[in-house]
């Protein structure tokens, strides 16, 4: 507001050199008030000026009015610079393009990097907000560069891939002033992190304690001029090679706090910048430090949008703090929290399973338990579908499950949900790319991965994992193959059974596709048991097997209510004494078991195969038991 009111003059139309130096001293005042990272103020003209006009005749070229205004600054700003520039922007979409030229013509933004920055021609946006020290408005272009200021637009079109799109160029003039002393530190700092970079680097060079607090000023109070994560780490190790008494007094803490505070929260600190702060520390000590410290770790801008290694490499660096301090921090606690709110993807799941597996290594199972919790829930959160992701996410469950078991009691639950995913990945991938896996050189391990389904897989999943395995003929043929050449500390004849008893009995293939076809009366169809035939011609003996619970094959069949009634048949025919054989966990005979299912076709046909379960055991069964039963037609 005091520099809009010292560049009024009442009833002035041309400035003269007495009435300059009677009137400059509110200016004056105003300009040497301002802060030095402020020291910059850009003046926008009601008129445009054309480049020849300004070219040729320089400050004569403006109108009494924005003549007074520019000699006003000339004769108040003492170290300053005026210049009169055009500036132009080009907008195609949100992208944009501008320059900024002198009254000779020449683009002063090359040589003062920052300016483009300052004036924030090119981050504009809709709603007005800009950094600058350019006059704008909460309506965004039209008011800042359009009827307010009278600034020419012209509209054009242009194609890409077919669509239409303006294309708006944007001009204006504007009195530019700057504190020449400003310019290689605040001014520069200006320009974003970038500049905020290289005054750093001339403050470590030089160990200008003054320049540094010139620096933290500007810093702390421009939101786009912060240290980048390099700058940041410089500074402190220039600040923890102080010696002396002095090299922990009041003051060095204090710049100390407002380094780590700097640090943009566009960056997250990598690993040379957190041992830094722990080097800082322990030479300053964490109660001094705490503040910056936390403020560190908990910034809700910083952490939003990262992955997994963000929360390894913060968790890495709290577990080494808090061996320095005489009781545990509550970092890790809320670190665990923010990894829960914000993070959302897990950029390379392989370098993940090493950083967890070395840290268990250097901290130990017990220090290393909420980290490892933390980061499998992460994990099936935000689990991909593909299989190389999946792939690497079972080798770190199958070590846990093997090294820590018994110390983790969480690593069943995980197991559990890691199921859902791979089941839904195998639909996802394609035919051949499973086949890949059974067969290459990640075959073991996506053994393993199948025997995580059979032992920890609930009904969905069994469910998912069968119909996929008979989706194709060649398909099966692999898995079966596969599984009975794997080693991988359970016998295969083990897996083979469960696989048929919980995933393919229940299951009636129904794609023509992938399976021969065979005639029915009512055309051409697929056998709904192939997939148990199949199975069954290559392992007849498998049915005759009792699991762990003491159930028979026969006992599953009955026990769903989807299971065709030819594969109930099927595994009948394999073992016709097991229809005789109570179920040990129902306590029913398969032909009950079958009705209680809804399977009233199956639980006749096998009732037909013994009557004597109905008839206190007394044999009326007067077929030759050398020969085969025919089967009951399924009941309509």
């Amino acid at each position: 507001m005091l520099l809009r009111y010292s560049l009024h003059f009442r009833g002035q139309t041309k400035p003269t050199a007495s009435l300059l130096n009677s009137s400059m001293s509110p200016l004056k005042w105003s300009l040497n008030m301002l802060p030095r990272m402020d020291r910059i103020i850009l003046v926008p003209l009601a008129t445009s000026y054309t480049p020849i006009s300004l070219m040729q005749h320089g400050i004569n070229a403006l109108s009494d009015h924005h003549r007074a205004n520019a000699e006003a600054i000339k004769v108040a700003g003492k170290g300053w610079k005026l210049l009169i520039v055009n500036a132009k922007m080009t907008m195609i979409y949100s992208n944009s393009t501008s320059s900024i030229d002198d009254e000779k013509g020449d683009d002063v933004s090359v040589p003062q990097k920052w300016l483009k920055k300052v004036v924030d021609f090119d981050t504009l946006s809709e709603d007005g907000e800009g950094t600058g020290m350019m006059l704008s408005y909460d309506d965004g272009y039209a008011e800042i560069w359009g009827a307010t200021f009278h600034i020419s637009s012209r509209h054009g079109y242009h194609y890409d891939d077919g669509e239409e799109t303006t294309k708006k160029l944007y001009e204006a003039t504007f009195l530019l002033a700057y504190d020449t002393s400003s310019e290689e530190t605040e001014l520069k700092c200006l320009s974003g992190c970038e500049g905020v970079a290289e005054v750093s680097d001339k403050v470590v060079v030089t160990r200008n304690y003054d320049l540094l607090k010139r620096l933290l000023s500007t810093v702390e109070t421009k939101e786009r001029s912060k240290f980048t994560v390099r700058s940041c780490d410089m500074l402190l190790q220039m600040m923890m090679r102080s010696k002396g008494k002095a090299a922990v007094s009041s003051d060095k803490i204090a710049l100390v706090n407002r380094i780590l505070l700097g640090l943009s929260t566009s960056f997250e600190p990598n690993v040379e910048l957190y041992e830094t702060v722990l080097a800082a520390v322990e030479k300053f000590g964490h109660d001094e430090l705490s503040g910056s410290v936390s403020k560190l770790l908990s910034d809700e801008t910083r952490m939003r949008g990262h992955d997994l290694s963000v929360f390894l490499r913060r968790a890495d660096f709290i577990l080494k703090l808090n061996k320095c301090l005489e009781s545990e921090s509550d970092y890790l606690e809320k670190s665990i929290s923010d990894l829960t709110t914000y993070g959302n993807r897990i950029s390379d799941s392989r370098v993940i399973n090493e950083t967890i597996e070395s840290m268990i290594s250097h901290y130990g199972e017990e220090a290393m338990e909420n980290v490892v919790k933390a980061s499998l829930t992460f994990m099936h959160k935000v689990s991909s579908k593909m299989l190389p992701d999946l792939m690497n996410r079972a080798r770190l469950l199958w070590k846990f499950r093997r090294r820590y078991n018994q110390g983790y009691n969480f690593i069943q639950a995980c197991l559990v949900d890691f199921v859902v995913p791979f089941v839904a990945g195998l639909k996802v991938n394609s035919t051949p790319t499973v086949i890949g896996y059974m067969n290459g050189q990640h075959k073991r391990l996506f053994m393993k991965l199948i025997r995580f389904v059979i032992e920890y897989g609930k009904k969905d999943e069994l469910h998912g994992f069968g119909l996929f395995a008979i989706k194709t003929e060649t398909l099966l043929s692999a898995l079966l193959k596969a599984i009975a050449e794997s080693n991988i500390g359970i016998a295969p004849q083990v897996m083979l059974r469960d696989i048929l008893n919980k995933c393919l009995v229940q299951r009636s293939v129904t794609m023509r596709s992938g399976w021969p076809n065979h005639t029915k009366e009512d055309g051409i169809s697929v056998h709904p048991s192939s997939h148990v035939r199949k199975f069954l011609e290559a392992y007849p003996d498998m049915v005759k097997k009792t699991d762990g619970d003491g159930r028979l094959t026969l006992h599953h069949a009955v026990d769903s209510t989807s299971a065709p009634f030819e594969a109930v048949m099927d595994v009948f025919e394999a073992n016709p004494k097991s229809v005789s054989v109570r179920d040990p966990v129902s306590g029913l005979y398969p032909f009950m078991l079958a009705a209680s299912n809804d399977n009233i076709a199956a639980s006749f046909s096998l009732l037909l195969a013994d009557p004597s379960l109905v008839l206190g055991g007394t044999q009326v069964d007067t077929v030759d038991s050398n020969k085969k039963r025919k089967r009951s037609p399924p009941m309509g």
